[in-house]
This record gives structure tokens, sequence and C-alpha cells, in this order.
């Protein structure tokens, strides 16, 4: 007899790993949209700041044989960009505020992140409760077969 919950592990795992993978793709194309030009990295005073799609890795946590976490890690010009904030510019009750003197650029939030992960986890949520419930049928063997 197959273990109904060694079985649901492996498919929630495997559900999760795609759908981690899937965003990691589409949160590249976001932002590599916005590259303007950026040719493999920019030096800014001493730092290097790399193309912010080259930076974006998708990480999972297990805990007891199941993903428990799913993180993303990328530059932190990847948060300015999303905020519409940077050096001289601040948000200051949901929107961008110039905080420096002199020359003034125009800033707006560009959100390249949080719109691909709400528009992709309701589907991950409904694959996720479709394997707990056929696993729990399977366990309690309440359907006539």
């Amino acid at each position: 007899m197959n273990d109904p919950f060694l079985d649901r592990d492996n498919a929630q795992n495997e559900v999760v790993k795609n759908w981690a993978s899937m965003v990691q793709s589409r949160l590249k194309g976001n932002a590599g949209a916005m590259s303007k030009g950026k040719d493999g990295f920019v030096m800014r005073g001493n730092a290097r700041e790399e193309k912010l799609s080259d930076t974006i890795v998708a990480r999972t946590r297990i805990i007891s044989g199941i993903i428990s976490n799913v993180s993303y890690s990328f530059s932190l010009h990847g948060v300015y960009v999303q905020k519409g904030v940077g050096r001289g510019y601040a948000m200051e009750h949901g929107m961008v505020i110039r905080t420096a003197a002199g020359k003034s650029m125009n800033r707006r939030p560009n959100e390249w992140f949080n719109p691909v992960i709400e528009e992709t986890l309701p589907a991950l949520a409904d694959k996720l409760a479709e394997i707990n419930a056929d696993a729990f049928l399977s366990l309690t063997r309440i359907l006539i077969k």
C-alpha cells in the first residue's frame, strides 16, 4: 500500500519547485525589460551593480521533507526600482518624495516583482489544495471504490 502522505509530500514539493522556477523566469523577464542598455554591469562609485535580471535566484527550504518556504534573492536595487526610490528619493506615506537638493529626476515605482507573485499564487494554492484533498480522501478511504 502506498503512503498517501509520502505521495502528497512528493507531489507538493514538485508543484512548489515548478512554481518557484516559473516565477523566477517571469521575474527575470520583467527585470530584463528594465535594463535600459546595461551591458553586464554598471559601476556606481566603487560598487559594481549587475543587471537585476542576472541576480534573481529562487531558493526553497525543506522542513520534515516538505518545502516550507520559497524565497527570492536579488540585488538591492531591485527594491529601489519596485518602490521608485533611490539616491535623493524616499518613500513617504506611499509616495515618492525628493529628499535631496539639486537636479530632480522623474521617478515612479516600477512594480516588476509583486504583480508576478500576486498573479501566480492563486494557481499554486489551488494545486496544493487539490493535492491535500486527494491525500485526505486516500487516507480516510471515505470514497467507495
